[in-house]
C-alpha cells in the first residue's frame, strides 16, 4: 500500500481511553501520542481514535464511526483493564468492515491471548514449550502432581498479556503452597490460569516484522544471573512500575550474531519464525524464549508488542539502524485489509 495515495481521509490511531487505568493501558495512550507526532511530521492526516467502553457496547455506532471517518487504523487497542479479549472483538470488527489496519489479525490475537492454546498449537507443531496445565477451578494438587510430577511451577493468567498477574507469587518452589497459590490466582482471574513447568536460564526476546517468513528486527537477552537481587522472571512491575527495583535494574541486552554465535542465533530465529507462523502472526511480534542447557523453549508469543520509543521492540529496531520515525512509518506502510485471509482461515 503506497502512502501517497491512501490518506485523503485521516489515519485513526485506535487506542483504549480509560482514565485512571493500569499503567500498561496509559502507556499505550502515550504511544498513540508519539505516533501522532510522527505522522504529523510526515504530513499524513492523523487523529487519535479514543475507544471507550461505551463504544464497544454499541457496535453499530462504532461501525459507523470507523466506516465514515477512517481510511486506515493504526491499531494500538489492546482491550481494557478488565477484559483484554476486547482487542479481538475490535480487530474482528475492523476486518468485517474491510478497513486496513496495522498489526496482527484477530485470529493471531485470539491464538496468542489464550496462553494454554498457544502452547498446545506450538507443541503440536513440534516447537518445544514448557509442560502446561489449564485450571479453571480449584483442584486437588495430587491430580496436578500425577499429571506433571512436581517441579518448580510457574502460574500465570491464561487470558491476559503485558505480564498482567505475574508477580512474586507466580513462581512456586514449595510443593506445600501449590493449592494456596492456585486459589489466590483464580480469585483474581476466574476465567482460568495456566500452571506450567518453570524453565530457568537466560530469556531471549526475538522481534519480527511483517508476514512469513518475516524480517528479523533483533534479539535481546536477559541474563538473570546478573540480577541475583531480582526475581528470575519478568513481572508486571518489571515492565511497568517505574518505582520498582526490577524496573530500575533489569535491562535486556541487545545481542549481535557474534555474541550469540551464528548457529545459536539461527536457531532462535528459526524457532521464532515458526512460532509466529503457527499462531498466524502478521505485522509485528515478539517471541520470548528460555534457554535451559542445550534446549530452548518458547514461553510466550506477543503480537503487537509495545512500540513506544523506549520499548524493547524499538531498542531492537534502533540496533538495526531504524529510527523511531522510520519504524512507525514502516509499520503503517504494512497496514492492510486481511478480510480475505480471515475468511479463508475461518473456513478451515
Amino acid at each position: 500500500m503506497g502512502l501517497k495515495n491512501c490518506y485523503d481521509k485521516k489515519v485513526g490511531i485506535a487506542v483504549a481511553y480509560e482514565p485512571g487505568g493500569r499503567q500498561d493501558i496509559t502507556d499505550a495512550f502515550r504511544c498513540a501520542q508519539a505516533i501522532e507526532k510522527v505522522l504529523q511530521q510526515a504530513k499524513i492526516p492523523v487523529e487519535i481514535f479514543k475507544i471507550t467502553k461505551d463504544m464497544l457496547r454499541n457496535i453499530s455506532t462504532l461501525e459507523t464511526i470507523i466506516r465514515e471517518k477512517w481510511l486506515t487504523l493504526y491499531n494500538l487497542f489492546e482491550g481494557f483493564g478488565e477484559d483484554a479479549g476486547e482487542e479481538i472483538t475490535f480487530a474482528e470488527l475492523v476486518e468485517k468492515l474491510n478497513i486496513p489496519f496495522t498489526g496482527n489479525p484477530s485470529y493471531a490475537l485470539r491464538n496468542c491471548l489464550n496462553k494454554f492454546i498457544a502452547n498446545k498449537l506450538l507443541s503440536e507443531a513440534g516447537i518445544r514449550t514448557p509442560r502446561s496445565f489449564f485450571i479453571q477451578k480449584e483442584c486437588d494438587s495430587d491430580i496436578l502432581f500425577k499429571e506433571h510430577g512436581f517441579t518448580p511451577f510457574f502460574i500465570k493468567p491464561c487470558f491476559e498479556d503485558a505480564s498482567i498477574g505475574i508477580d512474586e507469587h507466580s513462581l512456586i518452589t514449595d510443593k506445600s503452597v501449590v493449592c494456596e497459590r492456585i486459589s489466590e490466582k483464580l480469585k483474581r482471574f476466574p476465567a482460568g490460569i495456566v500452571v506450567e513447568e518453570f524453565i530457568p536460564g537466560n530469556e531471549y526476546n526475538v522481534a519480527l516484522f511483517g508476514s512469513y517468513p518475516y524480517e528479523v528486527i533483533g534479539i535481546s537477552v536477559i541474563d538473570y544471573s546478573c540480577y541475583a537481587q531480582c526475581l528470575p522472571f519478568v513481572t508486571y512491575s518489571t515492565k511497568w512500575d517505574a518505582d520498582s527495583k526490577e524496573y530500575k535494574t533489569i535491562m535486556p541486552h541487545i545481542c549481535s550474531v557474534g555474541e550469540l554465535g551464528k548457529t545459536f542465533w539461527d536457531e532462535l530465529v528459526k524457532i521464532s519464525i515458526e512460532a509466529c507462523k503457527v499462531l498466524g502472526c502478521e505485522g509485528y511480534a515478539r517471541v520470548d524464549i528460555r534457554q535451559n542447557g542445550n534446549n530452548v523453549y518458547v514461553i510466550d508469543v506477543n503480537p503487537n508488542p509495545d512500540i513506544n520509543d523506549d520499548s524493547g521492540f524499538m531498542r531492537q529496531a534502533y540496533s538495526c539502524g531504524y529510527s523511531f520515525n522510520e519504524m512507525i512509518i514502516k509499520i503503517l506502510s504494512g497496514a492492510k485489509t486481511i478480510q480475505s485471509d480471515f475468511l479463508i482461515k475461518q473456513r478451515i
